[in-house]
């Protein structure tokens, strides 16, 4: 990489992590079973979903967060809101009504939920009488949540907050200006 770009320069960098996670989910819907197998357990599938999915949301809440709200978006997230009251934020600086009673953002909720469930897992003791144990919280991803839904859910709510917000997506982007070296930086024989 370092040979595209000249010896020296001051760079302008801006890169949403988001878009690489929306292709990331994608990647995972399409993976063949045997090529995804080769690398993890048939049942990481379902959960590598939320997951992934959950990040892609979170960073293009982010991403349109700072830019509709300059000068306070940084603090208003040091309070580690939960995701629904950080889509209230934008939506109300956005001046647009959201509701969480159905649709996507319903599903970002209950998306979040499952990802919470795995990413801070609990010690699970249950006693159930009938024709099955009680379901793990990896038979509860499997049910609600197969990773092509967790990806349709994340493709929805990045067209829905962008389209509201009319913020351009954006994935990576580098600029430079070449500059003379430092002495400093100059190597001695």
């Amino acid at each position: 990489m370092s040979e595209d770009f000249p010896e020296y320069a001051d760079f302008d960098q801006k890169h949403n992590p988001a878009h690489d996670f929306i292709r990331f989910v994608k990647w995972l819907v399409n993976a063949s079973d045997e090529n995804f197998n080769i690398v993890f357990a048939a049942y990481a599938r379902n959960p590598l979903g939320v997951i992934i999915a959950s990040c892609a949301i979170e960073g293009y809440i982010h991403f349109v967060g700072k830019q509709v709200d300059l000068t306070h978006w940084d603090e208003f997230t040091k309070a580690h809101n939960p995701v629904r009251e950080r889509i209230e934020h934008i939506y109300a600086q956005l001046k647009k009504p959201v509701t969480f009673d159905s649709g996507v953002m319903q599903q970002v909720v209950q998306l979040f939920d499952m990802r919470n469930e795995l990413v801070h897992p609990r010690f699970q003791e249950a006693r159930k009488e009938g024709k099955s144990p009680p379901a793990t919280v990896f038979d509860r991803v499997d049910k609600k949540f197969p990773v092509a839904k967790s990806s349709e859910i994340a493709h929805a709510f990045r067209k829905m907050l962008l389209d509201d917000s009319q913020i351009k997506d954006l994935w990576h982007r580098v600029g430079y200006v070449e500059k003379p070296k430092p002495i400093r930086y100059k190597r001695t024989k």
